[in-house]
């Protein structure tokens, strides 16, 4: 939860956010003695609620699945890319030893452009096996599924923790800290 530390420090941003979400905990907290100077930006803790880098890559991935296979899939294009889009998330269900190797392993394999290349080619190949009379050739599948899925690590290389796209070439992760 987003917790504002000293009400009379509070930048205009938050006074509104308290006015359209009085239920959070917005009241003054017990380390105003120690509150930024007026004007200084206030510490907030992380927000605990949806992830916006997640929001984007799906409607990103929506958009390049509704353009590239729309005329075929009609409205369900957008949810299929929006699920495959968020597909390199789902290393967060591996249980590291402790919060460092999570943050550390996290955008790793699963974002890997080299992964993700194969992963297309075999939902590409399968969806054309699967379905042969829809009308789909197979390198429009391979493009759409490898477009989809390989925006979502080259979004999370423009944050600060980046990716390792790369991978297992190179560990370094890939951070071009633009967002």
């Amino acid at each position: 939860m987003l917790q504002l530390r000293c009400k009379k420090y509070y930048q205009p941003a938050d006074q509104l956010f308290c006015k359209l979400f009085p239920a959070r905990a917005c009241a003054p907290s017990a380390d105003c003695a120690s509150a930024p100077q007026a004007g200084s930006v206030a510490q907030h803790p992380p927000d605990e609620g949806f992830d916006l880098d997640s929001i984007t890559q799906a409607v990103l991935g929506a958009a390049l699945q509704g353009t590239l296979l729309g005329r075929i899939q009609g409205r369900r294009a957008l949810v299929y890319g929006a699920a495959l889009a968020t597909l390199p998330d789902l290393d967060v269900i591996i249980r590291y030893a402790d919060p460092v190797s999570q943050m550390t392993y996290h955008r790793g394999f699963s974002h890997s452009v080299f992964v993700l290349t194969a992963l297309a080619a075999l939902l590409a190949w399968l969806v054309n096996r699967t379905w042969p009379d829809k009308g789909y050739t197979l390198p429009r599948l391979f493009l759409t599924f490898w477009l989809v899925l390989v925006t979502h690590p080259v979004l999370d290389a423009f944050t600060v923790y980046g990716t390792q796209l790369l991978w297992p070439l190179h560990v370094t992760p890939q951070s071009w800290a633009a967002v």
